[in-house]
C-alpha cells in the first residue's frame, strides 16, 4: 500500500487588469486614474487585500490602498496642466494567507 499526501494549493494573489482613463478638468488640469483588479488562483476577486501602485511619467507618487468587495482598488495620478503619458505600476499586493510574486511588475499606461 502507498499513501500520496497532496499538500493545498497555496493560496496566491495576481492582477489581472488595470484600467486607465485620463480626467481633463474645466480649468485645463488634468489626471489619470487606474483602477487595479485583484484575483485569487482561481480568478476570483479579493477583497481587502493591500495594493501598492507607483505613478510615473506626467504624474509621480506612490499610494497604497485596499480592494473593494469586487476585488478592485483606484488610483489617481497627481493633476497637471501638461499633455503626455501617464504610468501606473503595481509594485505589492499583500494579503494574510496569500503570496503574491509576479514576474515582473503589472503596468499599465495611457497618453494624452
Amino acid at each position: 500500500t502507498r499513501t500520496l499526501t497532496v499538500g493545498a494549493a497555496q493560496a496566491s494573489l495576481s492582477v489581472s487588469g488595470i484600467t486607465m482613463a485620463i480626467r481633463v478638468a474645466r480649468t485645463g488640469s488634468r489626471n489619470a486614474t487606474a483602477t487595479v483588479t485583484v484575483v485569487n488562483q482561481n480568478g476570483q476577486a479579493v477583497s481587502s487585500a493591500s495594493v501598492t501602485g507607483s505613478w510615473s511619467g506626467l504624474g509621480t507618487g506612490t499610494a497604497t490602498t485596499t480592494t473593494n468587495r469586487s476585488g478592485q482598488v483606484t488610483f489617481s495620478s497627481p493633476s497637471t496642466r501638461s499633455t503626455g503619458c501617464y504610468r501606473l505600476t503595481v509594485t505589492s499586493v499583500r494579503l494574510t494567507g496569500y503570496t503574491y510574486s509576479p514576474a515582473s511588475a503589472p503596468f499599465n499606461e495611457i497618453c494624452g
